[in-house]
């Protein structure tokens, strides 16, 4: 026995107010008593004065109250019947509320009601009775050993659902019907308190699924655990099958596989929703009664975040930092809602990623390259880093998350369900794969590669000790143990496991065999960090005021250190250097470090454009996580070019533009010759504007012609030096060792043209000028493609939007190639990898 725990588009809102007073009725009477909605009409049944109310949702209108003789304590209807029972006595009535006929009198008061097929069902205090619903002729009745509330009918499937009473711990229960009326069996789930206790129960459409309001969502056939709704709600109503929620006065919509696809707030707090021909229905409580309006479903549109945050000279505590495997280093902050991006590389921020609301946990996975939130309301947001910077739904936990990491490709949680906690494991395409409970909750939990182990603290638990759990290559949960001291360590956090897994390194210092979590040795003092670089251990702790990055030698004496501003928050090894993030006034301070602790700073190589006052850097990223920076060369004062791999393979041109007699904006255009993901960075120098452009990963350089990049003008770029004159060496390019002839002509919308004067870069690349030798328009390149796919390829990128036809010949063969761009679009990239044969 373990140790128990002690611890859109948004479409035009479309609203019919339809109040009316509620005769009689005062606010203090609501809400009622029970409603159903059957075949489109909403029923509401009142005590005071003893009423149903009705709402038509296809003629968005009342209809006549339904006047009762008596309060009702249940109600319900079928196409042509209305069953009401007042206490002991239940009667039919018609749909209109007449000709009362009696059918049963009960030992106690009837609490609920449901029609399958020509049976009645009732619950009538801890027993159920099944009577012909015409004659009332008693079928069968029933007692079992739990009693239910919230109860709700599968007339398909022949089942009756509902949360237990006055037993713990509260469980999901179904009991069967058979056909002749008698009932059958009372089963449970096989959780058992394992999930939030609820008070009501929803079939799902289809019958293949049952909810209740804690949001768990379960399989009608066996109660199998199915999904979670992402938390508690107050109402729901299907689209289709699509269900929608009410919680807390916010709708929320979601998928067939439960992922959230939209919310929305009405102004009026509805008490009940319904849901018919693309319209939501609100049920609110209006200045005289219940009143109804009815929107568009389209209003239910996924959250957009704020605008980004500039985290330049920003004073934040990160909540959650980890490092991309392409260099760039990922910081959660709650109180910005964004995660800021740094750029080892570059030395500078990125492009800030803002989020909709604040997680609690960020975890990221080399393997997929994508980030996760996990947040309050259970749900797990995924940001696939590879081609965009947007979150999108991964999968929702069945309870408040109380940790995320990956395993792998897997995504590994834990939340409190079941026995004290539950650990849960993900597929990447966020099927459930895994889960146990009997666990524990830790404040991280640190994965090993190469021990497929996640090593934990069991934080929730007294004493507290260091664990592991085995998560096996398909995904499952295998083998798990703990250290053998209980108690007699130290567990401070945080945990480190060695790139090799060998060693396991906590926050006091002490050291243990990974595999054992045997003791082996110890540091001479606390750490804030730990990290591995090419073998040697690294520490990052407080000191002095600041911060120390210490070495560890033989024996872990400590073979040298390091002062820095500022207060630990975290190290990284990459490559033969480390990475120290420390606060600096509440700023946190990036600095690099070689193996002998040298403080180290790479000469960074952006471009200046427009005499220095523009810098622009690039980074790159290949399909196989290869990452690197962009060399710039100038080109004129205002344009410049980029290679990635080769310094003769060009890949990128841009140049800053002063429009400012134009639109008062300094303008960024830019074309690409690859198809690589990039990242591109321009500072204003000046002003201290930046702006960020991404080319997703597998996707042809898309034209950048960003008119509206920068404020601040200038009657000319200030400190622009006059690019040198460019003459042309004649009409056309020779590229590829000069086998291949290159000509482009131009027109403008106003009827202009011309012929493009070239200008060679390399070999295998040029460029062209339309108006003005320093303003360079269209670059290209022929590459021999040969050895890959027989064919010699043509690249090329525009930075203009008139008309522009490209002829290409092979003189060896004849062979031509023409590409045109037309007038007034973005010069689309070019990326012929078939353009001429090899011969």
């Amino acid at each position: 026995m373990k140790p128990r725990s002690v611890g859109r588009i948004l479409a035009l809102v479309v609203l019919l107010l339809t109040g009316r007073s509620l005769p009689g009725a005062s606010a203090e009477s609501l809400p009622w008593l029970a409603t159903q909605e059957n075949a489109g009409i909403v029923y509401f049944a009142y005590t005071s004065p003893p009423r149903i109310e009705r709402y038509d949702l296809a003629a968005q209108v009342w209809l006549s109250d339904i006047g009762l003789a008596e309060a009702p304590t249940a109600f319900t209807v079928d196409p042509g019947n209305l069953f009401v029972s007042f206490g002991r006595r239940t009667s039919r009535f018609t749909l209109a509320g007449t000709g009362e006929t009696h059918l049963k009198n009960t030992p106690a008061n009837v609490s609920w009601l449901a029609v399958m097929s020509n049976q009645l069902l009732l619950q009538a205090g801890g027993d159920f009775w099944n009577l012909n619903k015409l004659t009332g002729a008693e079928l069968d009745t029933a007692s079992y050993f739990y009693s239910l509330r919230g109860v709700t009918a599968a007339p398909t499937l022949r089942k009756i659902f509902g949360r237990t009473t006055g037993i713990s711990p509260s469980d999901i229960v179904v009991l069967s019907v058979n056909a002749d009326g008698t009932f059958g069996t009372q089963n449970d789930s096989p959780y058992h308190g394992a999930y939030p206790d609820a008070s009501q129960t929803y079939v799902f459409p289809g019958e293949a699924r049952v909810t209740d309001d804690s949001g768990i969502v379960y399989n009608a056939n066996n109660l199998s655990y199915a999904n979670s709704l992402g938390g508690r709600f107050d109402d729901l109503a299907f689209y289709g099958d699509l269900p929608i929620v009410l919680r807390s006065g916010e709708l929320f919509s979601y998928s067939n596989a439960f992922l959230e696809t939209g919310r929305y707030k009405p102004a009026r707090t509805p008490l009940k929703i319904a849901v018919r021909n693309g319209f939501v229905f609100s049920f609110y409580q209006g200045t005289s009664g219940i009143e109804a309006e009815h929107f568009s479903i389209d209003l239910l549109a996924p959250s957009e975040p704020g605008q980004p945050v500039d985290p330049n000279g920003l004073a934040y505590v990160p909540d959650a930092v980890v490092q991309g495997t392409d260099d760039v280093v990922y910081l959660l902050s709650r109180a910005n809602l964004s995660v800021f991006r740094w750029s080892i590389p570059l030395r500078r921020y990125l492009e800030t990623i803002p989020l909709v609301e604040a997680p609690s946990y960020m975890a990221y996975s080399a393997a997929t390259h994508r980030l996760y939130l996990a947040y309050p309301s259970s749900a797990i947001r995924q940001i696939d880093l590879a081609t965009s910077t947007h979150e999108t739904p991964f999968a929702n936990l069945p309870q408040e998350p109380r940790g995320l990491s990956t395993a792998g490709a897997y995504v590994f949680a834990c939340d409190p369900s079941g026995a004290w906690a539950t650990h849960y494991v993900y597929h990447p395409d966020g099927s459930l794969l895994a889960q146990r409970d009997w666990n524990y909750i830790s404040a991280e939990y640190v994965w090993s590669e190469a021990n497929r182990r996640m090593y934990f603290f069991r934080d929730d638990t007294s004493p507290n000790d260091v664990h592991w759990e085995e998560i096996r290559a398909d995904g499952s949960l295998g083998n798990e143990g703990e250290s053998p001291y209980h108690g007699e360590i130290r567990t401070l956090h945080p945990i480190r496991v060695s790139p090799e897994g060998s060693l396991v390194v906590l926050g006091s210092g002490e050291i243990f065999d990974a595999h054992t979590l045997v003791r082996t040795d110890a540091l001479s003092n606390d750490v804030s960090d730990a990290a591995w670089n090419q073998g040697t251990l690294f520490t990052l702790r407080p000191a002095g005021g600041g911060s120390e990055i210490q070495r560890w030698g033989q024996n872990y004496s400590i073979s040298a250190q390091r002062t820095l501003p500022g207060t630990p928050i975290r190290l990284f090894g990459r490559g033969d250097h480390l990475l120290a993030l420390t606060g600096v006034d509440g700023i946190p301070r990036f600095s690099l470090w070689d193996n002998a602790l040298n403080e180290f700073s790479a000469p960074s190589p952006p471009l200046d454009l427009g005499g220095g006052r523009f810098t622009v850097a690039v980074l790159w990223r290949t399909p196989d996580g290869g990452t690197g920076v962009g060399h710039g060369s100038q080109l004129t004062s205002d344009t410049g070019t980029f290679w990635f791999f080769d310094p003769a393979n060009v890949e990128m041109i841009i140049k800053v533009l002063d429009g400012c007699s134009f639109n008062h904006r300094l303008w960024v255009f830019a074309g690409g010759l690859t198809n690589v993901q990039v990242e591109i960075v321009v500072v204003d120098n000046l002003t201290g504007e930046q702006q960020a452009y991404t080319n997703p990963q597998g996707a042809s350089f898309q034209p950048i012609q960003d008119t509206a990049a920068f404020t601040g003008c200038p009657a000319s770029l200030a400190g622009a030096a006059p690019g040198q004159p460019l003459l042309a060496t004649g009409a056309s390019l020779l590229l590829n060792n000069s086998r291949f002839n290159v000509e482009t002509t131009w027109q403008t919308g106003s009827g202009a043209s011309g012929t493009g004067q070239p200008v060679p870069l390399t070999s295998d690349t040029g460029y062209f000028w339309f108006f003005a030798p320093s303003n360079a328009e269209m670059v290209v390149k022929v590459l021999d493609g040969c050895a890959v796919n027989g064919h010699f390829w043509v690249f090329a990128g525009g930075l203009t939007n008139v008309q522009t036809s490209l002829l290409v010949t092979d003189s060896v063969t004849g062979a031509t190639r023409t590409y045109v761009n037309p007038q007034g679009t973005a010069f689309q990239p070019i990326q012929d990898t078939a353009a001429f044969a090899c011969h």
